[in-house]
């Protein structure tokens, strides 16, 4: 008899459980894949900037622009990967501190974003695809076949969804030197801040003390695997990647009243790279993606001597013990070629 009503209890709970989930998973997924009213910037062409075309996968061709230092020949070469509804034109409201400082910035439009090619069916959003990692591929092979950037010390630099391929493509190829994200995110971290988050809206206080991360984490999980067969796309996860940078200086950039993006998940991918060359400036009274907007002076000047890190005689010292981590001249097509292949193999 005791064993049957525990069996019934067990049913009865499973039963609830399954319910609440089935409730909770569609009213997340209603609410996943819309894109936030982000602030961005609006910034003019730059007519001193030289603009650039070149060819990604599916056929697709990505515009951009190399910004020139304006006097001098580059100290070196920043990549730059800009924000969801940005154009490669921010790159001049980023990087103004570095431009001046004597690196070249190249800047460009993942597809269906600016001036590049639109894929028929594909509407970005907030969430970082493969779709943009080939972009950023494409354009890392687009400098590696210049001589003029090929032989110089690489750098990328990436805000908020474009962080995510900054992040990837500095861990993934050794010839990334260093790497800065401003306003960084990983979506499956981003998605459990908000999804625990909107549990206090749909169900009462004394309720949603009883459910455990893990089943917060698991509606996520269910949540993306909908969302990227109904969006027929793949989704990036960095957060495997990050101990690849152990040997990268990587600086996150974040703002301390930024309400789309809270500064200590940039904390966490800091902790996860578990190395002292990553650290966190979190901008007083800074909102999400405005941090040069409210302190300009402090944000060149840090992304400056944060990015020299990469020139010869600094990155000569500092790897000194091991050069062979991340080579001072970047050669890296074939890794490129390489790697897409054997993806487009699977």
């Amino acid at each position: 008899m005791g064993l049957t009503i525990t069996i019934c209890l067990l049913i009865a709970l499973l039963s609830i459980e399954i319910v609440i989930r089935i409730i909770y998973v569609r009213i997340v997924l209603s609410t996943f894949d819309i894109k936030p009213p982000f602030n961005v910037a609006h910034v003019l062409p730059d007519p001193a900037a030289e603009k650039i075309t070149f060819k990604t996968t599916l056929g697709l061709m990505l515009r951009g622009a190399v910004h020139r230092p304006p006097a001098g020949l580059p100290r070196g070469v920043i990549l730059f990967c800009t924000e969801l509804d940005g154009t490669h034109w921010l790159a001049r409201h980023y990087c103004d501190g570095l431009i001046r400082a004597g690196f070249a910035v190249i800047s460009f439009d993942f597809r269906s974003q600016g001036e590049s090619d639109s894929l028929a069916g594909y509407e970005p959003n907030q969430w970082m695809t493969r779709y943009e990692i080939d972009d950023t591929i494409s354009a890392l092979e687009w400098i590696e076949s210049h001589a003029e950037f090929s032989s110089l010390p690489l750098g990328v630099m990436g805000v908020s969804r474009g962080s995510t391929a900054a992040l990837w493509v500095a861990a993934r190829y050794p010839h990334v030197l260093v790497a800065c994200c401003d306003g960084a995110y990983s979506l499956s971290m981003l998605a459990f801040h908000f999804v625990s988050r909107w549990a206090s809206i749909y169900m009462p206080q004394w309720a949603e003390s009883l459910i455990p991360d893990w089943h917060y984490r698991s509606t996520v999980a269910i949540v993306q695997f909908l969302s990227a067969r109904r969006r027929k796309v793949q989704y990036v996860h960095i957060e495997s990647y990050l101990k690849r940078l152990k040997s990268c200086p990587t600086l996150f950039i974040a703002g301390e009243k930024d309400n789309y993006v809270p500064y200590y998940l940039s904390q966490e991918l800091m902790r996860r790279i578990r190395s002292p060359l990553a650290k966190v400036w979190i901008v007083p009274r800074a909102k999400h993606n405005k941090a040069r907007h409210t302190e300009p002076g402090q944000y060149d000047q840090i992304l400056v001597q944060h990015f020299e890190q990469m020139l010869p005689q600094k990155a000569e010292a500092r790897l000194s013990s091991d050069e062979s981590t991340h080579p001072l001249k970047p050669h890296f097509t074939d890794a490129l070629r390489n790697a897409d292949a054997k993806r487009r193999a699977m």
